[in-house]
């Protein structure tokens, strides 16, 4: 019977279209033998500025690190939307491929007018990131690869994935399970893990189940499974 379970919280949030009232479509960029792409900035309440900015993207674990790049051209990379009007974000890639997956990062900030900024105060703006993802001039990778190791110490569940492919994995389900009282927990998650990284981490687990437990991730690049080892 399970009693109570905390596990992944922080993988728990999924992404949004909408905030701050703006959207984007796609959530996704894709380059590769196509070179060029777009985004659709839509602003729904008052007249907003933007400023877009595009920034390579590396990871370690769960933390996020962020260099600015000349390797994506953005135009406009600043403009001003009306309230229901729309703007088409063009996205160009400025290098060559190679062969390797390059993952970018095209953050829309919207710009407080200045008259509202006065010394000594904090104006709170939104900032939506879109991930960029160049494919190696191979093409597309179709399948992950992925090395998943879970341990039970002591009610606290250490959980280690590495990416051990070629292209990022998007996490889509955490499935903890037992083999006679099937799945027991199923947690949704939206976030990526870029080629080389490893994420892990030590989560409470309180549990009473017989017999041998089993995690699974489910991800865009396929489904990754271990053992919990006891």
């Amino acid at each position: 019977m399970l009693r109570a379970i905390c596990l992944w919280a922080l993988l728990a949030a999924a992404g949004a279209a909408h905030a701050g009232g703006f959207a984007i479509v796609p959530l996704r960029v894709e380059l590769g033998a196509n070179r060029a792409s777009s985004l659709t900035v839509t602003n729904t309440d008052e007249a907003k500025t933007f400023e877009v900015r595009v920034v390579s993207w590396k990871q370690q674990n769960r933390v996020d690190s962020y260099e600015p790049t000349n390797d994506l051209l953005v135009a406009p990379a600043t403009f001003r939307l009306e309230k229901g009007a729309a703007q088409v974000v063009r996205v160009q890639l400025n290098r060559p491929l190679d062969a390797t997956e390059h993952p970018y990062r095209i953050f829309i900030d919207e710009v407080p007018p200045a008259r509202e900024i006065q010394a000594n105060t904090l104006k709170t703006v939104v900032s939506m990131a879109v991930p960029v993802f160049v494919a190696p001039a191979a093409g597309r990778v179709a399948k992950g690869e992925a090395a998943l190791s879970v341990a039970l110490v002591q009610d606290v569940l250490k959980v280690e994935l590495r990416n051990t492919g070629k292209a990022n994995i998007k996490l889509k389900e955490w499935v903890l399970s037992s083999a006679q009282a099937g799945d027991l927990l199923k947690v949704p998650s939206a976030a990526y893990l870029l080629v080389g990284n490893t994420l892990s981490g030590d989560y409470p687990l309180k549990i009473q189940a017989d017999g041998p437990l089993k995690v699974r991730v489910r991800t865009d690049h396929g489904t990754f499974m271990a053992d919990v080892k006891r």
